[in-house]
Formats: structure tokens, sequence, C-alpha cells
């Protein structure tokens, strides 16, 4: 359970820096230039070892290392990066803890695998602590069209789970197949969606930076969420699916938002409001409910 934990303690100090970050840059460019940066730094370190990453290695894997790519790096890193530009970095990170959930709902669609009482009573909590969360409006999301009083934020944070979580899955199989390490796959999937990213902001001219406050402190943020994050969390991220359950990993991840509240408040002055205690509360419990329930029920019977 450490490397989840040191992962998920690496990704939280990343989505603040990023927070920072992206008042100074557009989505598009800072998703390419984190990529870009760390993908290369992680290439440089594979052509040091004697399990080189090379065009053999991949060639035949290639449509469905770009779609993982795709799937779980460029289209959810715009969105949560968006998203995150408009949105309480508080607020964004325990709307993405509904992740449990969502892949429960993805592996019993895919896999037929079953779910308990206790997991649905537990997906019924969570997402009555994600309407809370949601009905909190807040005023980075002020000035946006709303539908059914869900921002557009809002509800690209929330694609960005269904479609990040639908990649890892895929990125599961081909860990546990071992023909990539953890590493090679975290490679890949950042030097591809840097490169798609990079296209995507040349495209829609988006490779402006706008005025740096404090370049000490952008260059420290910047430095911390390509290593931190990219490089050490997502590594750990990827080592920790080979070796747990997916739900598993995804209920660890509600630590992220605790550790996302605290580091904003100290860092950002982001205020804590009410509802999003309670919300994050039920989705807790939700969570606990989802996680434990057979557990205790198991105890209750055998006692």
């Amino acid at each position: 359970m450490l490397d989840i934990f040191l992962a998920y303690l690496f990704l939280a100090g990343g989505i603040v820096c990023n927070k920072y970050i992206l008042v100074s840059i557009s989505a598009q460019f800072f998703v390419a230039l984190r990529m870009l940066i760390s993908g290369s730094i992680l290439l440089f370190y594979h052509w040091h070892q004697t399990e080189r990453l090379t065009y053999e290695k991949v060639k035949n894997d290639r449509i469905k290392l770009l779609f993982i790519a795709l799937c779980t790096t460029l289209v959810p890193a715009l969105l949560k990066a968006w998203s995150l530009k408009h949105m309480l970095a508080s607020k964004q990170s325990l709307l993405g803890s509904i992740d449990p959930f969502i892949t429960a709902l993805m592996v019993y669609v895919m896999f037929n695998e079953k779910m308990t009482i206790f997991n649905i009573v537990g997906m019924a909590i969570g997402f009555l602590g994600t309407i809370v969360v949601i009905l909190s409006k807040t005023s980075p999301e002020m000035g946006y069209e709303w539908l059914w009083h869900i921002s557009y934020p809002e509800i690209a944070i929330i694609a960005a789970v269904i479609i990040s979580r639908y990649g890892w899955i895929l990125v599961q199989t081909l860990l546990r197949n071992n023909h990539y390490t953890p590493i090679q796959i975290n490679t890949l999937m950042q030097l591809s969606a840097g490169a798609m990213a990079l296209g995507c902001a040349a495209v829609t001219n988006q490779l402006q930076v706008y005025d740096i406050a404090s370049y000490p402190v952008f260059i420290a943020a910047s430095l911390f969420t390509i290593f931190g994050g990219n490089i050490i969390g997502y590594t750990l991220y990827a080592q920790s699916l080979k070796h747990h359950s997916a739900t598993l990993v995804s209920l660890a991840g509600f630590s992220i938002p605790l550790l996302v509240t605290f580091f904003a408040y100290i860092f950002l002055g982001e205020a804590v409001t009410p509802s999003i205690i309670l919300g994050g509360f039920l989705i807790f419990l939700g969570l606990l409910v989802f996680y434990t329930g057979n557990n205790f029920s198991k105890l209750f019977r055998n006692s």
C-alpha cells in the first residue's frame, strides 16, 4: 500500500502546482511541455538500460499504444487542465475521486464482474456526495453556461475520469502480460501525448506564455509537476497497478483530494466551503461502504 500512497502524494502535489502554472500558460501548451519533457527524460533513462525501449519492441502494438496514450494521458490531461483552470483544485480533485465507482461500472460492463449490495449502496452514497459537490458553485466557474446545474468544467473533469479509467484498464492488461515495464508504458504514453498536445496547441494558436508573476515559483512548480507528478507519480501509479487490483488502487485515490485540499489551502489560499466538506464526507463514506461492506458482513456472520 505504501507505493500507492506515495504515488498519490506526488500526484496531489502536482495538481496544486498545475493550478499555479495554468495561470500563465494555456492548457494545450502546458500539457505538451509537461509530457514531452518528462517523456524525454524517461526515454533518456531507458537509453542507458540493458532492456532498451526500441521501435522493434513497440511496432506491433503501436496502434494500441497510441489509443492508450489518447485515453490515459492526452484527452484526460487536456480536460483536467482546462477544468482546473476554471475550478477550485479541491473541488476538482473531489470530483475525480469517483474513480472507483466508474471503475466498478466499467469492469461490470466489460468483464461481467459482479457487484454486491454494498457496492451498489456505496456507489449511491458516493454519487450523492458528487451531486453535493457539483451544486456548490464557486467563483472560478462563474461565467460558464450551466446544463442541469452542471458547469462545463465539472463535465470536463467527470469525462476525464471516465476516459482515463478505461485507458488504465487497457494498460493493466499490457502490464500483466509482462511485455512492457511500468516505466516503459509511462514513457510511451507521455511522449505520444506530448507530441499530439503540441500539435493541438500549434493548430489552435496556443503556444504563448502569459505574464508570470514570479519566475522562481513558476520554475519550481514546473519542475515538481514534471519530476514529481509525471515521472515519479505516474510511474509509481503504473507500478501499483501491476501488484494491486484496479479497484483498490482507485479506492486509495481518495487520499488525493484530502492532500490537494490541504496543499491548496496552504499554498494557494483556497477556501474550504461547507458543501465541499459535506460532499467529500459522503464520497468517502460511499467508498468505505463500497470497499469494506463485504468484510464487515462476513465478520458479523462469523461472530
